[in-house]
């Protein structure tokens, strides 16, 4: 009994460790095989406003639309650096971006809102509104609102009114 007990524990440690491996080589990512093998394809079905969407061998590559990394992504492929959250994209993708904010932004994203990251805080606009305009063109609005703890994943929300964040908050539920 005894025997066979570790047996099967040792049959599970190993297939532990290859499956670790297989993770470890997937995130090691060479951009020259990831463009020879399909290529990366906009993917406008994943798209939210403000966010520039590329499909490329069964991920998804996000970016700030018009941004320097949609620029680079664009034109030579993969960054040599990137940031990468298994399974959080749609329909349980990994997803991929040059930096950490702009994922947290598209995974925090609702339809009819803006989300942006600043210092692990959601700033939650709604989509069109002159909080959103002032917003992007001078900072943090004037006056705002604040619900801590009260994010998807318990981040701090904040925007330039409560009934926005109660809005925001109920597309979640």
């Amino acid at each position: 009994m005894k025997t066979s007990l570790a047996m099967i524990l040792a049959m599970l440690f190993a297939l532990a460790a290859c499956a670790s491996d297989d993770q470890m080589s997937e995130s090691k990512s060479d951009s020259s095989m990831t463009t020879a093998k399909s290529g990366p394809m906009a993917a406008p079905n994943y798209a939210f406003p403000g966010f520039a969407v590329y499909e490329s061998d069964g991920r998804l590559w996000i970016f700030r639309e018009g941004g320097k990394g949609q620029m680079e992504f664009v034109k030579d492929g993969e960054p040599s650096e990137s940031v990468t959250m298994i399974g959080a994209g749609p329909n349980r993708m990994t997803i991929k971006s040059d930096d950490r904010e702009t994922l947290l932004s598209y995974v925090s994203t609702k339809p009819g809102f803006r989300v942006f990251v600043h210092d692990d805080r959601l700033w939650v606009f709604r989509e069109g509104s002159e909080a959103l305009t002032e917003y992007l063109s001078s900072g943090v609005p004037a006056e705002c609102a604040t619900k801590v703890g009260a994010g998807p994943r318990r981040e701090t929300v904040r925007s330039a009114d409560l009934e926005t964040i109660e809005a925001y908050l109920a597309a979640w539920r």
